[in-house]
């Protein structure tokens, strides 16, 4: 049997139900001083892997703690960051509904515009028409007055005409 194999026994002998006495006389026969020497080694070596074992278990506990930590403060960052993005959406959509309402009211006031223009070029056109119409009335009246000046002058002209004609005759 190994040496292992042998403490196993003697301490599950020991743990085993087995009376005080027992215990005693089998531990006095088993135990010899090399015995005890080699689980006295055992035992601080059980003991040291046992603080290192701690020990890790103390950082792995540490190191789990501060991952938590992280995690909650991602979390945390993750939920900010999802309410600025949600933030941002919602103005992004206010801006894209004012620009259409913009972009509605520049073909209202385009529209408007171009029937603005409209009516005022109409309006020019009229007062062209207005205006020529003007124009050619004087200038048909001033026709007309200048013919019947040239016709009073010949009807002056025959008048005196005749009358000097009439007055030669008389005499």
């Amino acid at each position: 049997m190994s040496e292992n194999q042998e403490l196993v026994l003697k301490i599950s002998v020991l743990s085993s139900g087995a009376s005080a006495s027992e215990v005693s006389e089998s531990s006095q026969k088993v135990f010899s001083v090399e015995d005890k020497e080699v689980l006295e080694k055992q035992l601080h070596d059980m003991a040291v892997a046992l603080e290192r074992l701690e020990s890790s278990r103390q950082k792995l506990l540490m190191e789990i703690d501060n991952q938590s930590y992280e995690i909650e403060k991602l979390f945390e960052e993750n939920s900010n960051l999802s309410a600025s993005y949600q933030e941002s959406i919602n103005i992004s959509k206010q801006w894209e509904s004012q620009v259409k309402e913009c972009l509605k009211q520049n073909v209202e006031l385009r529209e408007a515009l171009d029937k603005l223009r409209t009516e005022s070029l109409s309006a020019q056109v009229l007062q062209l028409s207005a205006n020529n119409t003007s124009i050619q009335w004087a200038y048909a009246r001033k026709q007309h007055s200048e013919q019947l000046n040239q016709a009073e002058a010949r009807w002056i002209s025959y008048s005196s005409s005749t009358v000097t004609q009439a007055h030669t005759s008389e005499f």
